[in-house]
């Protein structure tokens, strides 16, 4: 199971079709179609189905798509944590050297 076949299948929920959530996510249709079909297939269940008004998760799609977006939550929420940090931790580095000059200077 790979990250980008759990957001492919959060957009495809929250655009009811594979077309519109292909455009949003900047990929062609049989390429979001395939690696939707591969996660159904790994997890044994299926996730939507499929018609021509659209597509609608099952009870089991509705579970994995509540699960995937809190996931997805999450590693967003800590990516800006990462972020965030390494930021700081550079800032804080440039402060030092800033205080080392003005030492050397002060000499």
């Amino acid at each position: 199971m790979r990250l980008e076949q759990l957001q492919y299948f959060v957009r495809i929920v929250e655009c009811h079709s594979f077309n519109k959530a292909s455009q949003k996510l900047h990929i062609t249709q049989p390429a979001l179609t395939n690696a939707v079909k591969a996660l159904e297939e790994e997890l044994g269940v299926l996730l939507l189905v499929r018609g021509k008004h659209g597509v609608v998760p099952t009870s089991w799609g509705v579970r994995v798509y509540e699960d995937c977006r809190e996931l997805l939550k999450e590693l967003k929420a800590q990516g800006k944590a990462i972020l965030l940090a390494s930021h700081n931790a550079q800032d804080i580095e440039e402060l030092c050297d800033d205080v080392h000059e003005m030492e050397e200077e002060w000499k």
